[in-house]
């Protein structure tokens, strides 16, 4: 990346806000709440729909809708074990395999979340553990990942 470059050749290094190396969607809602505008559908988005439009450079809705969204995951994507890849879908799973919860992994167990469909939820950047933590009283027994199948979109 051409940011990367540039940084790299200041004298001693340099730092960047991990905030510039995601994609648009998320940039632009990063550390912001949803606005009821974002409710045509009678919902908010949600981790799911978060997820699923974190490539997206328009948000799709249909991923409001939780059987669309399970489908997108069974065709567009494939289950990879950790370590995680930056864009890695996580799933957090009960006993009997529901979703509880997605986020979207990036880096050094950092991921891209929403939790909760409620506008007082803003989409923030969270440690995984912390994550994990705060859904655990769900009963979450497994966290697994899955990563986008690139070829299948060309």
């Amino acid at each position: 990346l051409p940011i990367l470059a540039s940084v790299s050749q200041l004298p001693g290094g340099g730092q960047i806000g991990l905030s510039h190396l995601i994609p648009a969607q998320p940039r632009k809602l990063i550390y912001t709440y949803p606005t009821l505008d974002l409710a045509t559908t009678g919902r908010l988005p949600d981790c799911h729909w978060t997820t699923f439009n974190f490539f997206s450079f328009h948000p799709q809705n249909i991923y409001l809708d939780l059987r669309l969204a399970a489908n997108r995951l069974l065709e567009g994507y494939a289950k990879v074990p950790p370590p995680y890849k930056y864009g890695d879908a996580l799933i957090f799973l009960n006993a009997e395999g529901d979703a509880l919860h997605s986020c979207t992994y990036l880096c050094d167990d950092l991921v891209f979340t929403k939790n909760g469909e409620t506008i007082s939820a803003p989409w923030i950047i969270a440690e995984l553990q912390d994550v994990r933590r705060l859904y655990a009283p769900l009963g979450v027994a497994a966290i697994q990942g899955f990563r986008r199948r690139w070829e299948q979109e060309r």
